[in-house]
């Protein structure tokens, strides 16, 4: 996974999509950074909690409930996301 602070925004958006995608069991194509995740897929906190394990994973970082309860949008998980990439790996 590109780990770069400057990741771009559909490169970000790209990985979003793939993991929600997986927790939703829908298609990919079938989501954008408009996709309203509660109002189109009723996303409950389970999902949300996938989501953010799926997330975490992949962008290899931490999130907190709060970051979670933030989503509404995948655009707003996009820009969470960015925020929370380091530039430098994260080492325990």
């Amino acid at each position: 996974m590109k780990r770069e602070k400057d990741m771009d925004r559909d490169q970000v958006l790209k990985v979003v999509c793939e993991c929600v995608a997986v927790v939703l069991g829908v298609a990919e194509d079938e989501l954008t950074e408009n996709t309203h995740l509660r109002a189109e897929y009723d996303v409950d906190s389970l999902e949300l909690t996938e989501m953010g394990a799926r997330l975490e994973s992949r962008f290899d970082i931490r999130l907190e409930m709060e970051d979670l309860t933030y989503f509404q949008t995948l655009g707003d998980v996009v820009a969470r996301m960015q925020q929370r990439i380091p530039a430098e790996p994260v080492t325990a």
